[in-house]
C-alpha cells in the first residue's frame, strides 16, 4: 500500500475501532516509534474512560516522561484491517503518531516521491 504524504509530512488517515466507537484519525507515522499514541481525549472517545495503576511510560523527544496505559483496538489503513495495541496517554500534549509495531511489516519513506510505503 502506498500513501502520499499529506502537506509533505508522512501523515495516513487510519481508523481507529473499539467495539462500536470508531475514530478516523490523522497519524503522523514515526519509524522512531514502537507503538501508536494517541492522546487521552481520543483515547476517552473511543471508550477508554478507566485505566488500571499499570501505567507505563515513554521517553519524549525532549527527555521528559509521558505516562500511558496500553488498549487493544482495530487499525484500519487503506484497505487493510488489523488488530494492534494503542498507547493511550494521559496528556493530551502528545501528537497522533502511528509507530511501527502497528503494522505487522514493514513501513518506508520515499522522500522523492513523498509516498509512505507499507509492505506485509
Amino acid at each position: 500500500m502506498e500513501f502520499d504524504y499529506i502537506d509533505n509530512v508522512p501523515i495516513i488517515r487510519a481508523t481507529v475501532t473499539n467495539k462500536d466507537k470508531e475514530m478516523s484519525i490523522y497519524f503522523f507515522v514515526d519509524s522512531g516509534a514502537d507503538i501508536t499514541m494517541i492522546p487521552i481525549s481520543a483515547a476517552k472517545r473511543l471508550g477508554f474512560t478507566k485505566w488500571d495503576n499499570k501505567l507505563l511510560f515513554a521517553e519524549g523527544v525532549g527527555g521528559g516522561k509521558i505516562p500511558y496505559f496500553i488498549r487493544k483496538v482495530n487499525i484500519s489503513v487503506g484497505n487493510k484491517k488489523f488488530e494492534s495495541e494503542i498507547a493511550c496517554a494521559l496528556s493530551d500534549d502528545v501528537p497522533f503518531l502511528f509507530g511501527r509495531k502497528s503494522f505487522n511489516g514493514t513501513i518506508c519513506f520515499n522522500e522523492k516521491r513523498k509516498k509512505i510505503i507499507f509492505n506485509e
